[in-house]
């Protein structure tokens, strides 16, 4: 009996601090999403990972505000990032089983079944490093970001902050970086071509779409989107007010 009520005041211990813990995470990582609600970093916890682990040379962010991103953009990437984006509340557990029983299938990680929301909480908050710690921090910031801020904002920070390439964060920096031009100055279509790389910004560049099965069949995907096509097939570009 002695040994039993020893086994639970120590199981009970250990619970205690558990819950300390996450209480402790969970408080001080909302509070720092909650700061991202006014503040633009200078940096995010990916871009000091590839600069003092990885040793990448980091360009500035150049920062884009959403009502300077045009609709049909904004559109593009919902459509191939997360179509479920405006609906969710930073998880979808559905594309989440999908992307685990393909994954499954094919014995390896083909799949991740990621929200918008959740791609810019690891690339703002965490590092690369894939394991379950990393994907459960993942999801509860995913979750705190819904709490906090608004879709406009959430989309805001993608697009200026996720990874377009080795040392390019953020789309107004890929625009110089691939088209040596500013965002204004670029059509859907060559925007779009920086969307379609997003799933392997470090390895491929928009040179590279012809040529990769998988950047080809995205494409697609938006060439049979009657929403969509008449935009990124370039014969015609709206102006839309925001939304």
């Amino acid at each position: 009996m002695r040994k039993k009520h020893r086994t639970r005041k120590l199981i009970w211990k250990v619970t205690k601090w558990v819950l300390l813990a996450h209480l402790i995470i969970f408080g001080l990582s909302f509070l720092w999403v909650l700061s991202y609600k006014y503040v633009n970093p200078n940096n995010t916890s990916l871009m000091i990972y590839r600069k003092y682990y990885q040793g990448v040379k980091n360009k500035p962010v150049v920062f884009v505000p959403l009502n300077k991103i045009k609709v049909p953009l904004r559109r593009v990437l919902i459509k191939l990032e997360d179509p479920s984006f405006k609906s969710h509340y930073g998880v979808d557990f559905d594309a989440l089983a999908m992307a685990y029983k393909i994954n499954k299938r094919y014995g390896r990680n083909i799949a991740g079944g990621s929200t918008i929301t959740q791609q810019i909480a690891r690339t703002l908050f965490l590092v690369p490093n894939k394991n379950y710690l990393r994907k459960y921090m993942e999801l509860i910031i995913a979750l705190e970001m819904e709490l906090v801020l608004s879709k406009d904002r959430i989309l805001e920070l993608y697009f200026n902050y996720v990874e377009f390439g080795k040392g390019v964060y953020g789309i107004g920096q890929a625009s110089k970086h691939y088209f040596k031009r500013d965002i204004s100055k670029l059509d859907v279509e060559q925007l779009t071509q920086l969307i379609i790389i997003l799933p392997s910004p470090v390895k491929y560049s928009p040179k590279d779409i012809p040529r990769k099965r998988f950047f080809r069949k995205r494409l697609n995907i938006l060439y049979h989107d009657p929403n969509l096509n008449r935009y990124v097939g370039g014969e015609e570009e709206e102006q839309e007010q925001a939304q």
